[in-house]
């Protein structure tokens, strides 16, 4: 899809970015559209085409360590528990949208994640200092990428 003079181009390399906020995007990744909702990760190889798109990963290395992942078997059913998570995401935010909290078990979840998740770091870029969040975690945590950027 392209925008129009004067538009922002919500879609990128097939994906629905208008959320501003990673996690939220993440949900688009299962976008209800005019005849309803659409799977845009059907595979491993969408999953890394999300990934590139969204801007959470960028090194040169990351990618071609995502080519190579794509094919392994572990890829199919790491994909599996990323969509059963995003569905219960998608429920609490469902519930926050509504003025309640997410269940317990599902906050649990969240943070039990995180605290496996690399922290920050502070790199030099040129001549300033800057907060690092693009950070090369092991391809098994890549589905913290859109977590940790809440």
């Amino acid at each position: 899809m392209r925008a129009r003079a004067g538009e922002v181009d919500e879609w990128i390399d097939g994906f629905l970015f208008v959320a501003n906020r990673p996690i939220l995007d993440f949900l688009n990744t299962k976008p209800t559209l005019a005849d309803g909702p659409v799977e845009l990760l059907p595979d491993a190889h969408a999953l890394e085409r999300w990934l590139i798109a969204s801007g959470m990963v960028t090194a040169a290395k990351t990618k071609s360590r995502l080519r190579s992942w794509r094919a392994a078997p572990q890829a199919a059913a790491f994909l599996k528990e990323l969509i059963a998570f995003r569905e219960r995401l998608r429920n609490a935010v469902v519930q926050i949208e509504n003025g309640s909290l997410p269940s317990d078990s599902f906050l649990a979840e969240v943070n039990s994640r995180l605290l496996q998740y690399p922290r920050p770091r502070i790199v030099g870029e040129g001549r300033t200092i800057a907060v690092d969040f693009r950070v090369h975690p092991n391809l098994d945590e890549l589905w913290l990428f859109p977590l940790a950027h809440i």
